[in-house]
């Protein structure tokens, strides 16, 4: 696979054939291709080649508006991971090296690349302790698309492509923090980093006494998916003690308090005309009912541009974190309002919404709607949702190719918002199936939104899906529900998905798809607290003992697995901790046809007096 192009061999096609453009390509080391697709090839008429064999079929089919999907599996000859499903071999390649012992590592049940380097980072592969990062080659990772050019490399697309990340400053030690050793004026210690993903950010503007039982579970929902989160809430009502039973546990919760000095001072702006919005604050407030939603919605555009991460509302209970760590997204949704078809996405009324989104910092989309809607001359104070809803659908809508096309994400109603506001009240009441539905839901959605006017202040009946979900995604962080107090959750059964043995590869959506071996989600192993508040932080011994019978196991995606791992987190472990190393476990099945399907995880774990096991019957399930 290698959608990069040698210039010497893009410069030898350009002179030899005449054309401007060389299409997309695919490497002659290993490709699929569908029973059409060999009829298109093979159709009597003129063929044009090239130098190279995997060129003709990118030149031969770009006509037919047909694009390969360059798969991560597919590795070269320089670079290996475990879960591939072809690599490069030659002679010509040095050090060299022999196809040989992958051979015996599969007969062996080894991991495929025991025994091979691994120095060099794969492309959309994580690259910690790697050479070579993909990004400096120009690469994009996109989770259905696979690996393209973070800028098409032909002339006959320039009109659908403009320049989408701004060039930001980074971290200086000259510059004030905002919160010491995390947030500067200008960027955080992750926006630069592969680590971006972790900031996490929401905004809280209603009095501390409004807060609701649905918004400590959303917050525990985000924290047993994603141990490792760091959240920042915007905030000038919440009390810097008020999560002391998160950050106790050691989950990374921190507060900022905002005036319009404060912004200023901090330079939260894009240009003049978004200062000098800014500087009329108190004009601004006395114009229009809709002032403190407008002043939210800025901020919020201000954080994603300057810092970049994951913007969510404090109504979004997670069911499972996003499948990958590089892929952008925004949610969407349907509208039963027609009038709203006049700048909606398209003919089904969808538009996009803001509760739920993730960019990488620097995204001009925006800095060009903050500028369209909060500047002194463009400024509407009854415009509801100019800033929000429909400021970004009305920018998305005539750019949504080119936004697409350089690595945004516009994910289906289902996978933020499964329930429609008017459907929402369905969440709560009691249902005769209600562990089935949060199985469905699991299954396409990566939360369940909990919109305002369906479910705010309303409780969910036992057996409703809201409590459900609600009792299996839970820290117990401020009531006990096991008698002996901290304990471990896990899958009473783990299925292993594998594609049957006659189907091609297939290519996997690795944001809204569940990877296979992974306990996340339903599957998820995470310790419990006690329900108890001690007034300081929490540390004790922590020990886990990993062990399966057939397969491998891993605490590590890029290293070997191995039948029995036993860790010893030491004695100043917190609960955020050994949730995060249990989080990592993956489940590696066995490669030998012999294999029945069936396998034991073992799993036992040690956290101060708690010392429980889970045995885990995994069963293979063909997709």
């Amino acid at each position: 696979m290698s959608p990069i192009v040698d210039p010497k061999d893009k410069k030898s096609y350009q002179q030899d054939s005449r054309h401007e453009i060389l299409p997309p390509f695919v490497s002659g080391s290993y490709f699929t291709v569908s029973r059409d697709v060999v009829s298109l090839l093979t159709f009597p008429g003129p063929r044009l080649f090239t130098k190279h064999e995997d060129q003709d079929i990118g030149v031969w089919l770009y006509s037919y508006g047909i694009k390969p999907i360059h798969d991560r599996r597919i590795q070269e000859w320089d670079v290996c991971e475990n879960d591939l499903i072809a690599k490069r071999f030659g002679d010509g390649f040095k050090p060299r090296e022999s196809m040989r012992p992958m051979y015996h590592n599969v007969i062996e049940r080894k991991p495929l690349c025991t025994g091979y380097r691994q120095e060099m980072c794969a492309p959309c592969y994580p690259c910690t302790g790697r050479t070579g990062h993909w990004k400096e080659n120009g690469l994009y990772c996109d989770s259905v698309r696979g690996i393209t050019l973070r800028k098409d490399n032909t002339d006959l697309e320039t009109s659908l492509s403009f320049d989408i990340k701004d060039k930001l400053p980074s971290i200086t030690s000259s510059q004030e923090w905002i919160i010491p050793g995390l947030l500067s004026e200008t960027s955080s210690i992750f926006s630069d980093s592969e680590d971006w993903v972790r900031l996490h950010w929401t905004h809280w503007d209603k009095d501390q006494s409004a807060w609701q039982q649905r918004n400590t579970h959303a917050l525990e929902s985000l924290f047993i998916h994603s141990p490792d989160a760091v959240v920042v809430f915007i905030s000038n009502t919440l009390s810097p003690s008020f999560f002391s039973h998160f950050t106790q546990q050691g989950y990374q919760i921190h507060i900022i308090s905002y005036s319009k000095d404060s912004l200023l001072r901090h330079h939260w702006f894009v240009d003049s005309g978004t200062e000098e919005w800014l500087r009329r604050w108190d004009e601004w407030s006395q114009k229009g009912k809709y002032f403190s939603n407008h002043l939210k919605d800025y901020i919020r555009m201000i954080v994603m541009y300057k810092y970049g991460g994951l913007y969510m509302d404090l109504n979004a209970f997670w069911l499972r974190a996003p499948g990958d760590r590089i892929a952008e997204f925004i949610g969407s949704d349907i509208s039963d309002n027609d009038d709203d078809l006049a700048w909606s996405l398209d003919e089904k009324n969808t538009f996009l919404t803001t509760h739920v989104m993730r960019f990488q910092r620097g995204r001009s989309m925006f800095k060009s709607i903050a500028v369209s809607a909060f500047t002194p001359s463009t400024y509407d104070p009854d415009c509801h949702s100019c800033g929000s809803t429909k400021g970004f659908t009305s920018y998305a809508k005539p750019r949504r190719i080119s936004l697409e096309k350089n690595g945004v994400r516009i994910l289906p109603r289902e996978a933020l918002y499964p329930y429609t506001e008017k459907e929402g009240a369905a969440i709560l009441e009691m249902t005769g199936k209600a562990i089935e539905d949060v199985l469905r839901l699991e299954e396409k959605s990566l939360c369940l939104y909990l919109h305002d006017g369906a479910s705010s202040h309303k409780p969910a009946a036992a057996g409703s899906i809201l409590s459900e979900a609600s009792r299996i995604w839970s820290l117990d962080l401020l009531s006990r529900t096991h008698p002996q107090g901290s304990w471990i959750q896990g899958p009473k059964t783990f299925y292993i998905r594998v594609p049957a043995a006659q189907s091609q590869p297939r290519s996997q959506d690795t944001l809204l798809g569940k990877e296979p071996g992974l306990f996340r989600g339903v599957d998820s192993i995470f310790v419990r607290g006690d329900g108890e508040l001690v007034g300081q932080p929490v540390f004790k011994q922590a020990n886990i003992l990993l062990s399966v019978e057939e397969g491998l196991i891993s605490m590590d995606s890029t290293a070997a697995g191995s039948k029995k791992i036993e860790m010893d987190l030491g004695s100043s472990v917190n609960l955020a901790q050994i949730n995060l190393a249990l989080s990592k476990m993956k489940y590696i099945p066995p490669t030998s046809r012999t294999w029945t399907g069936a396998d034991r995880a073992h799993v036992r774990v040690e956290f101060g007096s708690m010392r429980q096991e889970l045995d885990i019957p995994i069963l293979r399930r063909t997709i």
